[in-house]
């Protein structure tokens, strides 16, 4: 396995999709940021008074978690699937975007008191229905482009 391609291919998808969702937030207003709930985890104190700062950590931490998952994708891509490409990264994306969706519901349990105000929700559904949408299309193309990257010459 090629590690050191998984990690950049990770960390490059991850950085991607930070930017499409600081993009869609500020021309839609779409509350969504994936860094968001992570910096509000990260940095609880921080949050309430230098809420950069948090966005900072929780972007820091959104894209070397991005960078880690991009190995689990490529293990995948090695030794279930044994190629790799938009389309196979794709079809990984989906349990992982049915999993993250599901995991923002419990960032309440971990943190009342930071998510009493504003729970993110299941698939951030509090966010809208833009919210859920864009955030299950931002895991899914984090997927494509992780497949992307990680492609051999002569895959499919």
């Amino acid at each position: 396995m090629r590690v050191r391609r998984a990690l950049g291919a990770g960390a490059l998808a991850a950085i991607v999709a930070v930017v499409v969702a600081w993009v869609v937030r500020w021309a839609t207003g779409a509350a969504l940021d994936p860094a968001e709930p992570l910096g509000r985890l990260l940095l609880p104190e921080a949050w309430t008074t230098w809420r950069g700062v948090a966005l900072a950590a929780g972007t820091v931490a959104h894209v070397l978690g991005g960078a880690v998952l991009g190995v689990g994708y490529a293990a995948v891509f090695e030794w279930v699937t044994h190629r790799a490409g938009p389309l196979v990264g794709l079809a990984l994306a989906v349990p992982h975007a049915v999993v993250t969706g599901l995991a923002f519901a419990f960032f309440p349990v971990l943190r009342p008191e930071l998510f009493a105000a504003e729970p993110p929700g299941a698939f951030l559904q509090y966010g809208g229905a833009g919210s859920v949408v864009a955030s299950a299309v931002f895991v899914l193309v984090y997927g494509a482009l992780v497949g992307a990257l990680y492609r051999r010459r002569g895959d499919p």
